[in-house]
């Protein structure tokens, strides 16, 4: 999967979609202020380009993702939608969310790979609890 486009491409894209989430159920502000005067925080990520630059078919990357994140994708199958997002310099946040709210929420990892490992484990961890096989 490509999600390596440069900081421009990005930040184009963003200011094209008012810098808004594309998903039309969404629709939430990807950017806002930081507590530094001089910064801002972006939870965008171009998951629209992402998704376009895919190998297809299509079928077989949802199955590398089937593989590779059993719990992530039965949650997104079944139980609710997820969010991953870039905050600019202070590492990715993951939150995985249902008609309640949010179940799970992780903020301390650097790297998209690491965002996904914590989500894959918090979902696993929130399956085992709630006693869903």
């Amino acid at each position: 999967m490509r999600d390596d486009f440069p900081r421009p491409v990005v930040e184009t894209l963003a200011k094209r979609v008012g810098n808004r989430c594309s998903n039309p159920g969404c629709r939430k502000w990807t950017s806002g202020p930081h507590s530094e005067d001089d910064k801002s925080l972006n939870v965008g990520v171009a998951a629209h380009i992402t998704a376009a630059s895919l190998p297809k078919p299509m079928t077989q990357t949802q199955t590398q993702v089937e593989t590779l994140f059993p719990a992530v994708a039965k949650w997104v199958n079944g139980y609710g939608h997820i969010e991953i997002g870039d905050q600019e310099g202070f590492g990715f946040v993951v939150r995985a969310i249902d008609y309640g709210g949010v179940v799970f929420e992780d903020d301390t990892t650097n790297k998209l790979a690491e965002a996904m490992a914590a989500l894959e484990k918090g979902l696993a961890d929130y399956f085992e609890r709630e006693g869903i096989e």
